[in-house]
Order: structure tokens, then C-alpha cells, then sequence
């Protein structure tokens, strides 16, 4: 992990939704609390159990969310985007981190402590009311993420995580919808709380039924009506 100077944050931050519209005079404020650092793909930004100090707007790459489950089996419950809060739980009352955030890709992300934010929020009211909203969309992503792993089976889980990874993500192409950034078969596997193996073969049979079309870290949907059908 390396810091960034703070740089035209004011600019920045106008670019987060959460954010937009506030006025210049209240970015300007804010921007004296907020610092820049950069993650590398694949290193961890915090782990579950960490204090939760602060929070986090994604300026760059897309973030990973996980449970660690018993033995450290790891299941992905969010994958946040460009533009996007989280760490948000620690302005609810969360001590400790109870899930571990990866960065997918390089990734830049703003920071501000959790008691600066706080401080900021309380004296400007429509800005509590979205994050308000916000913790309760992540939320409610997390928990139905965290159903779907007990109750629905590993094809019907991997419908789903395609469906919302090409809605999300997809670059349309002649041949269908190109999850772009590709994930392995690891990953995808870490999404739906499977093996490698399982999710391996249910990807083959996908493609054979002509939902799919796969490669080395390529993803394309060639029938989504279909594919949300098995959802």
C-alpha cells in the first residue's frame, strides 16, 4: 500500500455520487480531511476484525467484500465499483471489521476518518440521509448474497452472479456481453461459495447449453434470457 499526495480533491470528490451534490464550499471542507492511497491487485485493505477507523470512496478499480467462514473459507458478498462507499458500517457503531476488503484490480481509493466524517455529516443533514440509504442498500446486498450461498444451489447461484456481474459490468460485443474485468474461475468460485472444480464444470455446462462462451479470463453471455432464467 502506498499514500498519494492529496491532490484537486475537490474536483474528485465531486465525481462520487454520494457527493454530488454538495456545494464547493463544503467540498473544499471536506477535502482537508480526505487522503489518497493506492492498493495493488490482490492486496488486502483490511481483514476482518481490524478497527474500523475509517471509510472508503473507490476512485479507481473495483474492491472485493468477503466473509471468512469457518476455516477460512472465503465467500464473496460485494464487489464495490468506481464511485462507490464502503467501509460504511464504521459509522454505525462497528468496532471491529467484520469482513475483509481485497482490491480486484490496482485500485485508488479516498480515506477519511470515521470521526471526521462524522463530524462533517452532522452539519450537513441531506448528506447523513444518503449515507443512511446507502448502509442499507449495501446491506441488504450483503444478507441476500449471504442467503443465496445456504439455500440455492451452485448453478442457480452462478446464473445469478453472472447475470449481476454482465448487468454491472458487461461491454456489449458482437457475440453477447463481455464481463469485463474477466475473472477467473477462482474468483467466480469465491462469489458463489464453490470449488474451483464445481464451478469449472457448471461454467462448461452453461457454455454447451449455449448460455455462455468462455475463455482465458474471458466471459461472454450470448443468451441472458436464458441465463436468468436458471436464477
Amino acid at each position: 500500500m502506498q499514500m498519494k499526495k492529496t491532490c484537486n480533491l475537490v474536483w474528485q470528490l465531486k465525481q462520487f455520487d454520494l457527493l454530488s451534490q454538495l456545494r464547493e464550499s463544503q467540498l473544499e471542507e471536506l477535502s482537508d480531511w480526505i487522503k489518497d492511497f493506492n492498493y495493488s491487485k490482490g492486496e488486502s485493505i483490511y481483514l476482518p476484525g481490524e478497527s474500523s477507523e475509517s471509510v472508503y470512496f473507490l476512485k479507481q478499480g473495483k474492491v472485493k467484500l468477503s466473509h471468512l467462514g469457518p476455516g477460512g473459507k472465503e465467500f464473496t458478498v460485494s464487489i464495490i465499483s468506481k464511485g462507490e462507499l464502503f467501509g460504511e458500517m464504521a459509522l454505525v457503531g462497528e468496532e471491529g471489521r467484520s469482513l475483509k476488503a481485497e482490491a480486484l484490480e490496482d485500485v485508488v481509493l479516498c480515506t477519511i476518518f470515521r470521526r471526521d466524517f462524522l463530524h462533517f455529516a452532522d452539519q450537513n443533514p441531506e448528506l447523513s440521509l444518503k449515507v443512511a440509504k446507502e448502509i442499507g442498500q449495501h446491506e441488504r446486498e450483503i444478507q441476500t448474497n449471504l442467503t443465496d450461498l445456504i439455500f440455492k444451489d451452485v448453478p442457480t447461484r452462478l446464473a445469478g452472479v453472472l447475470c449481476r456481474l454482465a448487468s454491472d459490468y458487461g461491454s456489449r460485443e458482437k457475440e453477447g456481453l463481455r464481463i469485463e474485468p474477466g475473472f477467473t474461475h477462482e474468483e467466480l468460485a469465491k462469489l458463489i461459495g464453490s470449488t474451483r472444480e464445481t464451478t469449472t464444470a457448471t461454467l462448461n455446462r452453461f457454455e454447451s447449453d449455449g448460455l455462455l462462451e468462455k475463455g482465458r479470463g474471458r466471459i461472454v453471455i450470448r443468451d441472458m434470457s436464458a441465463l436468468k432464467a436458471r436464477t
